[in-house]
């Protein structure tokens, strides 16, 4: 399949011409805050010998770095018409039972509950353009999950799929006369019948004998 790169940016897509297959990798950023973190949290430490209080601020950066770090080792996440991998792990999208986004948009963070009741807590630390598109096609390609707690047709506003094996359902038979006209008519037939035996005999009477 033919490839078309965008140019490449920790945090930016890679897709297909046909669009069917994208890549979500973290922001750049993030690696350079933790080193910039690490940085200061060591230049913390050494004023910490002079300035007891200096302690507390490299305290607060490690944990910076630390959080920047794990944010930018977060796998690359790639996304196809067929499944969702990121890492070690690959996920058909009828694995899928329920998608759930978070308040946490930049980074995105989805909680994924596959059929096998097992769940996953999806983190793409990305710019809010690549977390929304990333969150878009999640929810697209999750075709037999509920999107936050709603059944999927539901959530798009689509028709519920029909299935193939369906048989239509018998009409049930219109009544044209109520029970009162179906009588009368009853009784109009009943008594055309009568009439037109007397004339059959009276016709078979009038034939000339052999």
């Amino acid at each position: 399949m033919t490839m078309r790169l965008t140019p490449h940016r920790r945090g930016a897509s890679l897709m297909s011409e046909n669009r069917s297959m994208e890549r979500f990798a973290p922001l750049e950023q993030y690696r350079l805050g933790s080193a910039a973190a690490s940085a200061l949290a060591l230049a913390c430490t050494i004023y910490g010998y002079f300035i007891p209080t200096a302690l507390t601020a490299a305290a607060l950066f490690a944990l910076s770095a630390a959080l920047f770090y794990f944010l930018w080792t977060r796998p690359v996440i790639e996304v196809n018409d067929m499944c969702l991998s990121a890492g070690r792990e690959t996920i058909r999208w009828y694995e899928v039972a329920a998608v759930d986004s978070t308040r946490w948009r930049a980074p995105l963070v989805v909680r994924l509950t596959l059929d096998d009741e097992r769940k996953l807590r999806l983190i793409h630390p990305g710019d809010v353009r690549s977390s929304e598109r990333l969150l878009q096609r999640i929810r697209r390609n999750a075709r037999w999950a509920t999107i936050d707690g709603e059944p999927y047709s539901e959530f798009w506003g689509e028709a519920a799929p029909i299935r193939a094996h369906a048989q239509p359902l018998p009409s049930a038979p219109v009544r044209l006369l109520n029970e009162e006209d179906e009588r009368e008519v009853e009784e109009i037939f009943r008594q055309l019948r009568e009439v037109e035996r007397p004339d059959r005999t009276a016709s078979a009477d009038d034939r000339p004998d052999a």
